[in-house]
């Protein structure tokens, strides 16, 4: 029920406990948004108010029909013939009545600029928030943000505080402001980002209202998103009270705002900060000295997450059954020895002991265990429990997951911070790629770490063994094994403990371990082997079925999650619903059924499904329906509003936006349907048309289809937006390469063959040592331009010394591309059959 407080009126109780409900939520960054009415009490610098609806269509009307009598004209259509007569006047008009005198604002704003508000959405052109901060010197400086011009706006600086103007500011005038029907029109045919954005923040973000009568048809177009509350049996509010704070509100539109549990306060905003904020002052100045002290904490300082610490933390919610319906394994599980000892675990541990006692005893060169496996199948989980043993043995040991998001550049400032390690265990090292080899070294000299650990996935390891054994590191590489007899038996003996036996329970001893033993599938995965013999069903089968017996927005939302979770990434809330397009109670329910069905795990970087294992078979599902396109769709369009506002985790959403529009995905994925891939990128342009990966996929897309004219359209626009990205040059260098291959112009071509050549040798001197692309490029466009009927032997021969070069030393330098290998010997056999490749 809402509920109205005044300062005539005994409700003094009340006013404290809302005030008490609003301090509970300073620090999770409290929304404000307003409008005519905030700047109300403020005045222009000939000592006029700020003028209202009414009162501005008044004096427009003075000015632009002088002398007739005020009809019913509304202020839109007012405006709309302002703007169309005279702009320039009417320019100068709302600019001296617009801009704020500094000198006349009351005390009470500086309440306002002094609060850690989380963001600020205005209706409001006025420069209100820039007179109040030139005026009190808030801890944040003032950032605004027009939303309806195309200027670039820097977001997301911790020290900002964003001023969203939603229908512009008054250097938009007279065109780029949203005043009229017309206006207004405009932006109800097109999606807004910026709306959008306000919209999945009302469903999470508690939101204070100020001085607007909330009447905007876009804003309700978006407010209607977070869906009034529906009285569903069973159904939780998950939505954050708001309150929309007026001296006065109807009664039909205060039980409309109470179906999107918004509440009213009857205050003016001068009454709101004296009677309101100022006594949320202590809680504010704590967010604030809290918020700048963590922004002014450089990331010099920076250090490895250590055992000791990661076991303290207690996940809400623990369940001991979670691990063996599939989820990948947390801490807890450690701690309460939820698991049994494998093979691998005690293989490691005779390493561990021989160079932890004597370091030098045993390892002629610099330590290092790389445990490889499939995905899924416990490794992680036993070099857990092994870590959680010498921590308590008094170890200091340093653990990097995936979630942990430690870029290799960072990795050995981080080692170095932290000083002193014994082991350091690099979880779901695939990503570090061969260089994390050269780093333990410098580490190991530096004398930084006794041993590292890397636990890598077997077709990675296979990848870059040879390479990393010339390291002069001694590597031990250890492979996780399918479950043997006893660990078998100890497994039984925790599922029956725990009551986790599912159909297991009415099999003999000898029948429960013949179905772990005799699984048809040979590989290790724990997590599919545990699925398998508690259901009764094929892993896959079990997860298709999980699925596809999910109603339709959870069905979404797992899916949705199934891609980011594939690539060890998560997505908050706000997130999910951005990218659906779907907010209110609703979502925030599923998402909260699904966590509890434990489908859905929250983590640190958001909510995947329980496994990863689990996303990849939920992705290869999508690509089997052929709706894999629609999830790509949605992502990066959700991406390109979160990555606009700054606040997201940047990184994190341009990795997720990065795979989903790549375009071998999209061209395997549309069946190389090459209309419906066209389809895909033309339909993205407009959310994507600022990012130069956009437009270096897309054209990497038409290069490879052939459209090289379009081609060269998009890595232009690519090359435009960022000069620094190396593969972008490289595709340039191979749309070139094409071009001089068709071109029926000498001149045009050799012009074109040797702008790309040159390109590309400076790529592979650059990075040829970690990339064969410019190697592939150069050897097949190479040998088509040897073809060409004007390039005459004496320089043919010259080429095919300079091309056999490169080949073999690309070879040398990449001996498991077969790719590679392929194109030296198909040279060879064209041009040197007498010579024997080596």
């Amino acid at each position: 029920m809402s509920v109205q407080f005044s300062q005539a009126v005994v409700g003094e109780m009340n006013l404290n406990i809302e005030i008490e409900k609003i301090k509970r939520k300073i620090a999770s960054g409290i929304i404000l948004f307003t409008g005519a009415g905030f700047s109300k009490e403020a005045k222009d610098y000939n000592g006029k108010p700020i003028p209202l609806g009414a009162e501005l269509a008044n004096e427009l009307w003075d000015i632009y029909f002088p002398g007739q009598p005020k009809d019913q004209s509304t202020l839109k259509d007012i405006f709309h013939h302002a703007r169309k007569k005279d702009p320039k006047r009417l320019v100068a008009f709302l600019q001296s009545r617009f801009r704020i005198n500094t000198n006349e604002l009351p005390k009470e704003y500086q309440e306002y600029i002094n609060f850690p508000w989380g963001k600020v959405y205005t209706l409001n052109i006025d420069n209100i928030w820039e007179s109040i901060y030139e005026k009190f010197d808030g801890p944040f400086h003032i950032n605004p943000i027009s939303c309806t011009s195309d200027r670039n706006h820097s977001r997301g600086y911790n020290r900002n505080l964003d001023i969203v103007h939603l229908n512009g500011t008054l250097s938009d005038l007279p065109n780029n402001v949203t005043f009229t029907d017309e206006d207004y029109g405009l932006v109800l045919t097109k999606e807004n980002p910026y709306y959008s954005e306000f919209s999945s923040e009302f469903m999470r973000q508690m939101v204070i209202f100020i001085g607007s009568e909330l009447e905007e048809s876009v804003l309700w177009k978006y407010v209607n998103y977070r869906h009034p509350r529906k009285k569903i049996h069973g159904e939780k509010e998950f939505r954050p009270e708001s309150y929309f704070i007026s001296p006065s509100l109807s009664l039909a539109r205060r039980n409309l705002l109470e179906d999107y549990n918004v509440t009213w306060i009857k205050m003016t905003a001068t009454e709101f900060a004296r009677e309101v904020l100022t006594k949320l002052r202590i809680e504010a100045t704590i967010v604030v000295s809290d918020r700048l002290a963590r922004i002014s904490r450089r990331s010099d300082n920076a250090t490895i997450p250590i055992v000791s610490d990661k076991i303290k933390v207690s996940k809400a919610g623990y369940s001991k059954s979670s691990f063996f319906l599939g989820q990948q394994p947390e801490w807890d599980d450690i701690v309460h020895q939820n698991l049994i000892k494998r093979e691998l675990e005690i293989e490691v541990e005779a390493h561990l002991q021989r160079v932890l006692e004597s370091p030098t005893l045993y390892w002629s060169e610099i330590p290092a265990v790389v445990v490889y496996g499939t995905a899924g199948d416990g490794k992680s989980t036993s070099l857990m429990n092994l870590m959680y043993k010498y921590n308590n043995l008094g170890s200091k040991i340093g653990w990097i997951s995936s979630e942990d998001d430690i870029p290799l550049h960072s990795l050995k400032k981080y080692i170095r911070n932290t000083a002193n390690l014994d082991i350091l265990v690099l979880d779901d090292a695939d990503s570090y790629g061969i260089e994390v080899f050269d780093l333990i070294k410098e580490a190991y000299f530096e004398k930084l770490v006794k041993l590292v650990i890397v636990i890598v996935r077997s077709g990675r390891w296979l990848a870059i063994e040879s390479e990393a054994k010339t390291k002069n590191i001694e590597i031990v590489s250890v492979v996780s094994k399918k479950l043997n007899f006893r660990e078998i038996n100890d497994l039984l003996k925790i599922l029956s403990e725990t009551s986790m036996l599912g159909k297991l329970k009415s099999l003999s001893s000898e029948e429960r371990i013949r179905v772990f033993h005799d699984r048809s599938s040979a590989d290790s995965q724990l997590i599919a082997a545990l699925i398998e013999a508690t259901s009764g069903r094929k892993f896959d089968e079990t997860i298709a079925s999980e699925f596809s017996e999910l109603d339709e927005l959870k069905k979404s939302i797992y899916a949705l999650l199934s891609i980011p979770t594939s690539l060890r990434l998560g997505l908050d809330d706000i997130e999910i619903s951005i990218s659906l397009g779907c907010t209110g109670n609703e979502l925030l329910n599923a998402l909260d059924k699904l966590e509890k069905a434990r489908l859905i795990v929250k983590r640190k970087n958001g909510f995947q499904l329980r496994h990863k294992i689990v996303g990849q078979k939920v992705f290869e599902e999508l690509i089997s329906l052929g709706i894999v396109l629609e999830y790509f769709n949605k992502l990066s369009f959700g991406t390109a509003i979160l990555i606009n506002n700054g606040k997201h985790d940047q990184k994190k959403l341009k990795n997720i936006r990065k795979f989903c529009i790549n375009h071998k995905r999209v061209i395997e994925f549309s069946g190389n349907n090459y209309y419906k891939s066209k389809e895909f990128y033309e339909g993205l342009e407009t959310a994507l048309k600022d990012d130069y990966q956009y437009w270096l996929q897309r054209g990497s897309f038409e290069l490879e289809k052939g459209a090289l004219d379009i081609a060269e359209i998009c890595l232009i626009n690519s090359l435009s937006l960022n000069q620094k990205d190396d593969i972008v040059h490289i595709q340039y260098a191979d749309l070139k390469m094409k071009k001089a291959n068709s071109s029926q112009h000498e001149e045009d071509a050799r012009a074109l063959h040797n702008e790309a050549k040159s390109t590309l040798l400076a790529m592979i001197q650059k990075r040829g040592f970690k990339d064969p692309y410019p190697y592939h490029i150069l050897a097949h466009q190479g040998q088509i331009w040897l073809l060409r009927s004007f390039v005459k032997d004496i320089e043919k021969d010259a080429l095919k010394g300079e091309f056999k070069y490169v080949l073999d030393e690309g070879v040398k330098k990449h001996p498991l591309d077969d790719q590679l290998k392929q194109l030296r010997i198909d040279f060879y056999k064209l041009y040197f059959d007498t010579l024997k490749i080596s």
